[in-house]
């Protein structure tokens, strides 16, 4: 990990029933800072076609507005970001082939702070992806206004319930 990154691990699977074992997912903050005001993220998983890796512009765009133009194979809903820990949250049903992969991460008053894209082949026994998280165009004004961090760090915040 690079320093001033900080990767949080989503375990992602589906069940033998619904198709191969998905790769593990992980959310990529730009600083434990972004991740301190985050309190919750939204992965939504959509199939692309290979003439469509490009999506992820508008992929992002459209979920930011809460509307995309395509149904997502799998939506995780709101989770807290602490629970994307350690293989916190478990994916079902996304299937396998070219999918994308995009994350909206918010405050505790549902302002997007982050988003990120992913867009990559999944199929049995594939590699981790891992979300880049960018922060929103409204990033520094919506932390701005939240005011100083009551959480130091990551046990802080997900271990004794500070806010953020």
């Amino acid at each position: 990990m690079r320093p001033g990154l900080l990767t949080l691990a989503l375990g992602v699977t589906t069940l033998a029933a619904c198709g191969p074992d998905a790769p593990s997912l992980e959310l990529n903050f730009p600083s434990l800072e972004t991740f301190l005001y985050s309190s919750f993220a939204r992965v939504d998983v959509f199939d692309v076609s290979p003439n469509e890796l490009g999506m992820c512009p508008s992929l992002i765009r459209e979920s930011l507005r809460g509307s995309t133009s395509r149904p997502p194979v799998y939506e995780t809903g709101d989770v807290s970001v602490c629970d994307f820990r350690d293989g916190g949250v478990v994916m079902t049903g996304a299937g396998s082939g070219p999918k994308a992969f995009v994350a909206v991460v918010s405050d505790a008053s549902n302002h997007a702070l982050l988003t990120g894209c992913a867009v990559t082949e999944v199929y049995e026994g594939s590699p981790s992806i891992t979300i880049r998280l960018f922060m929103t165009d409204r990033y520094h004004e919506i932390v701005d206004a939240l005011g100083p961090l009551e959480c130091g760090s990551i046990d802080d915040k997900c271990e004794r319930g500070c806010g953020g």
